[in-house]
């Protein structure tokens, strides 16, 4: 019982966090000491009592002690039952006392209501003090107990008026103060409470926290914030991944300064303003790179968080990281993409405008010269075509090195796509150089290629403009280069030329001629002359070839070199060939009625009609056809270009000409792409000898053995031969000698509109 009464009172273990844990304690406490005492003073007592012959004393002393334990032992029990019978012997006690030992037994009265203000509040209190006075005042008054009360001695009702009412002021001070003990003792508590039900919360977050840190992949740092030196930190706590990813042991880094992580790659301005974070006790996000134990870099996006404390100073800066090692590298992969050729590593567009860009920005600043070379490699189709892609990509990658070899340091080379490549040479003193690398970028490429045991050769065309002479301008500028280059084609190839102004203006011209072409067909600018081909042996003509002429209002007469092309590249070449050949077969067609029969009219049909444009298209054969001629009144031209690419679909577009009758010429026959093999492949019925053989025919020249040998072969393989270009007589009786077909120059006739053409028929 004695355990029990101090585990009860002192176990701190057992501390209550209310009053009605309290008051259960408290009750469970008088009730063991009530016991106690009764056992060590109320048993002797009641045998002491019933051997003196007052059994009344000891059977109320057995009633009480039983009454007690009972209460103690049923704890079951409601409290406030237990409460209240614990009050009720108590005040039965002071009743009995009263009546059988007198008022001296008051203090057992008193009792009840600071026990009940203990144990069960103020109002069970104060219920019991005034059931405590009205029993002292009408037990005192009726049995007119003997209590000394000088001046009162004949007033009983009077005399214990007086005393009820000192009993009831004592009585409410002691249950008041009791009551507000506890009221206090309960505010206490409730705080006390309060104060635990947050450090509890405030430790599991703690320990969650903690635990989360300790096993989350990121690196977790926290460090302490010096007051008087904010940007040092001094590390507090690290987590595994911390520990893991920069190589330390736990003691290396516990006291060091977050510093620890820096090293030599590690920027000047990202420590700065860390260092600004720490200082101002802000927040920061960074990309910075770190170092490992072993001075490895890597790099971290770091996460600054200052932790304030109660009088809002950051004392403590919680710092975690990333390690974003691998998103660097897919982004400079990207970057590298985005910026550089995958064939030959070097700078693609984007980067050479970037490049040009700072190049021009400095030649503002010092007045230097900026060079920009356009190269373009001559031939290289040829050798893709014959070699293959993969054999052509090797031999791109090789030439992107000779470039780089033949220029500065400083300069840029980079490929713009296909064979082409451009170099930019900035900071230019002495514009001399420019030629020079350019010359010496001729002669590298020039040298044989060995590709994989195969040999290719092919040279280089460059154009050349320079910055601010020709302008700062970056389109300006790319596209003067690309109008040098073309310059450098159209001279001979493999060779360079710098930008000059009539090139800006023939650019102009070609801009102009291919805006107002689409239009020419419909203002009647375009018409078609007839240039008669002579047969040589009878001084006959029953054929002639159309060929296309343009007066333009304000340019006046424009050449067809200059606006076929334009015609081609535009596309419209499918729409004036077809107009220039329902032309021809309506002159075809008059002249066969007029003068001969047999008259044929030739006609030139570009490369790029035979071609599917997916436009629509005359069907000549059917054109034929419709307005009542045969197939052989018209013959179709071709040059040897068109052999070249030649796919099936060009040669079963052949193929349908002739089969309708047309007959098929190869014109300027020994220039160009001239092979045997396409006589073989594709059955001709004319060959045009080129007038650059004519023109330089002479009694025994090699152009004389040439033609002879042209016109041999052709007759040979069943064809007949055309002569361009015939100028002389001299010229007209070689070439009959050796036994050309026909002839057509301008020692014949000049081209002529059709009404003068005929004219020259009737031998006007």
């Amino acid at each position: 019982m004695y355990r029990s009464i101090r585990q009860t009172l002192l176990a701190d273990h057992q501390i209550p966090m209310d009053m009605r844990h309290w008051r259960e304690r408290l009750l469970s406490a008088i009730l063991s000491v009530a016991l106690l005492l009764g056992v060590v003073a109320a048993v002797p007592s009641a045998i002491v009592a019933f051997h003196q012959g007052h059994p009344s004393v000891a059977v109320m002393d057995i009633v009480a002690l039983a009454w007690v334990a009972f209460v103690w032992r049923r704890r079951s029990l409601d409290y406030r039952l237990r409460a209240w019978s614990l009050l009720a012997l108590l005040y039965l006690v002071g009743v009995w006392l009263m009546l059988t030992v007198g008022p001296v037994s008051q203090v057992y009265l008193l009792g009840v209501p600071a026990m009940a203000a203990l144990l069960l509040g103020m109002r069970p209190a104060l219920l019991a003090l005034a059931l405590s006075a009205l029993t002292l005042l009408v037990l005192g008054w009726l049995v007119d107990a003997q209590f000394p009360t000088p001046g009162f001695e004949h007033q009983p009702l009077v005399k214990w008026s007086v005393v009820t009412v000192n009993f009831a002021f004592v009585g409410a001070m002691v249950t008041l103060s009791c009551a507000a003990l506890l009221a206090g003792l309960e505010r206490t508590l409730d705080k006390h409470r309060d104060i635990a039900a947050s450090l509890s919360a405030a430790n599991e977050e703690l320990h969650l926290t903690g635990a989360a840190a300790a096993r989350i992949n990121d690196l977790v740092m926290i460090t302490a914030r010096d007051a008087d030196t904010p940007p040092h930190a001094r590390i507090v706590f690290v987590n595994e991944a911390f520990l893991t990813r920069t190589a330390y042991e736990r003691g290396q880094v516990m006291g060091r300064p977050h510093t620890l992580l820096y090293g030599p790659d590690t920027a000047a301005e990202d420590r700065a303003r860390v260092d600004d974070a720490l200082r101002s006790g802000s927040a920061l996000r960074i990309e910075l790179v770190a170092h490992d134990r072993h001075g490895g870099a890597f790099w971290l996006e770091l996460d600054i968080t200052p932790i304030l404390d109660e009088h809002g100073f950051a004392r403590h800066v919680a710092w975690v990281a990333r390690d974003i090692g691998s998103r660097k590298k897919a982004e400079a992969l990207i970057w590298q993409q985005a910026h550089y050729d995958s064939l030959t590593g070097l700078p693609n567009r984007q980067l050479l405008r970037q490049r040009l860009e700072q190049a021009l920005a400095a030649s503002a600043r010092d007045g230097h010269t900026v060079a920009l070379l356009f190269i373009d490699l001559d031939h290289f189709k040829e050798v893709n075509d014959t070699l293959g892609h993969d054999l052509g990509d090797l031999l791109l990658a090789e030439a992107g090195r000779r470039i780089r070899q033949c220029v500065g340091d400083a300069d840029t080379v980079a490929r713009l796509g296909g064979d082409e490549f451009t170099v930019v040479m900035p900071g230019l003193v002495d514009a001399d150089r420019i030629d020079q690398v350019a010359r010496d970028i001729i002669a590298r490429l020039v040298q044989p290629f060995r590709l994989r045991g195969e040999r290719a050769y092919v040279s280089a065309s460059i154009g050349i403009t320079q910055a601010p002479r020709d302008g700062t301008a970056i389109e300006s500028l790319f596209k003067q280069a690309d109008q040098a280059l073309y310059a450098a084609k159209d001279a001979g190839r493999r060779r360079l030329c710098h930008f000059t102004a009539e090139m800006e203006a023939a650019a102009r011209l070609h801009l102009r001629v291919a805006t107002e072409l689409r239009s020419a067909l419909d203002d009647g600018q375009l018409s078609v002359v007839y240039q008669p081909i002579v047969d040589l042996a009878t001084g006959e003509v029953h054929k002639a070839e159309a060929l296309l002429r343009w007066r333009h209002p304000v340019l006046g007469p424009i050449g067809p070199s200059v606006f076929i092309p334009i015609a081609e590249s535009s596309g419209q070449i499918d729409e004036i060939g077809d107009w220039v050949f329902r032309q021809a077969a309506g002159q075809a067609l008059r002249w066969r009625s007029l003068f001969h029969a047999d008259f044929q009219i030739s006609v030139n049909k570009s490369p790029v009609q035979f071609r599917d444009s997916g436009a629509a298209r005359l069907d000549w054969p059917a054109h034929l056809h419709a307005i009542g001629l045969p197939g052989h009144a018209l013959s179709v031209e071709i040059t040897e270009g068109l052999l070249l690419d030649a796919s099936d679909e060009v040669i079963e577009r052949l193929g349908r000409l002739r089969t309708a009758g047309m007959a098929v010429s190869l014109d300027d026959f020994g220039t160009g792409y001239s092979s045997l093999s396409y006589l073989q492949h594709f059955p001709f019925d004319f060959l045009k000898i080129d007038q650059a053989f004519v023109r330089d025919l002479t009694p025994g020249s090699t152009a004389m053995v040439l033609c002879r040998s042209i016109v041999a072969m052709a007759h040979d393989l069943g064809m007949s031969v055309i002569a361009e270009g015939v100028e002389t007589a001299g010229q007209c009786a070689l070439l009959s000698s050796v036994g050309c077909d026909h002839g057509q120059g301008f020692l014949f006739a000049q081209p002529m509109p059709p009404e003068e053409f005929e004219r020259f028929l009737r031998g006007g």
